[in-house]
């Protein structure tokens, strides 16, 4: 019984805990083989690259604990950083920028939506607008890369400028908290993921369902539009396929962080651990000049064996 318990608490630890110790790991090997890993510069270097991917997972982590998916953040990302940057010159930043974020509010309220009033798998709904959003972006662009103008000064300054952090940086810790604060201390919280562990009950408690999966859909596609006006910022340019492939990469580290994949429960915070963990495994194959290519294998074993270790604790 003894030895039971003491595994079950392993198992618990290892949920919460694990990619917290599996970055300090990965970070203590990496600062062992390489003195220019852990120098200011490559650190600020390194949170300024996770920022966008920060935001996206911060999204990410709020839709799957509703119990959804959401493919097509990749292209939303490419085009409202598209249309930040070629509007900017004519209307001005503020201005492209509310553009830019009402395309991306739009963009998850239909995927929302079209989710919970046909009722067909948010995987299946978003995979089409993933294609259908990217179609946009390259008739938008004419396939072309969209280079920003000096009219576009100021989105650089949104992205770009810091005294201690990157802004992207504190843009993403500012929303993470703000939207922790949300799942944990408010209602509406509380009912998001009520309506991702158990829907058919919480519909019973006389929660609307329906309209905290599509507010999630909604807030995942302004943190898309807010991640595509960061990377053409921090750029000055975007090619039209900028994001594809980010949806992947943001999914894999929301589940590295321990979120359930069948909805109810998710860390924010260990969601952005997985984040920083797939850029500290990037950037040390980098410094060790270790084949690029072995990357994508090492994070799809790190996907798996946390997958795994979620199955096993929910068959149990």
């Amino acid at each position: 019984m003894r030895r039971r318990l003491s595994g079950r608490a392993l198992e618990r630890y290892a949920q919460r805990y694990g990619v917290l110790v599996a970055l300090v790991l990965v970070m203590s090997y990496v600062t062992a083989r390489s003195p220019h890993f852990l120098t200011t510069a490559n650190m600020l270097n390194m949170l300024d690259q996770s920022a966008v991917e920060g935001l996206l997972a911060v999204g990410m982590t709020t839709l799957m604990i509703t119990g959804s998916f959401d493919l097509s953040i990749g292209s939303t990302l490419s085009l409202t950083g598209a249309l930040t940057l070629g509007l900017a010159p004519s209307m001005g930043f503020p201005l492209a920028a509310l553009v830019a974020l009402a395309v991306g509010i739009v963009a998850g309220a239909v995927n929302g939506l079209i989710v919970v009033k046909a009722g067909i798998n948010s995987l299946i709904v978003t995979l089409g607008s993933m294609s259908l959003i990217q179609g946009i972006v390259l008739i938008y662009s004419k396939g072309q890369t969209v280079a920003g103008e000096s009219h576009t000064h100021g989105l650089g300054t949104f992205a770009n400028d810091r005294e201690w952090l990157p802004n992207g940086t504190w843009v993403m810790l500012i929303i993470a908290l703000v939207m922790t604060f949300v799942l944990t201390r408010t209602t509406a919280g509380r009912y998001m993921q009520a309506s991702g562990g158990n829907p058919d009950a919480a519909d019973l408690a006389g929660i609307n369902v329906d309209r905290y999966k599509v507010l999630a859909f909604v807030l995942m596609g302004a943190l898309a539009a807010i991640g595509g006006m960061l990377y053409a910022g921090r750029l000055g340019s975007i090619d039209p396929t900028a994001g594809s492939g980010s949806e992947l990469d943001v999914i894999a580290a929301v589940i590295i962080g321990g979120t359930s994949l069948m909805g109810g429960s998710g860390s924010i915070w260990r969601s952005l651990v997985g984040v920083f963990l797939l850029t500290v495994l990037g950037n040390g194959f980098n410094l060790l000049n270790i084949d690029p290519y072995y990357q994508y294998v090492v994070k799809g074993l790190v996907v798996i064996l946390s997958v795994a270790i979620y199955t096993r604790r929910v068959r149990r």
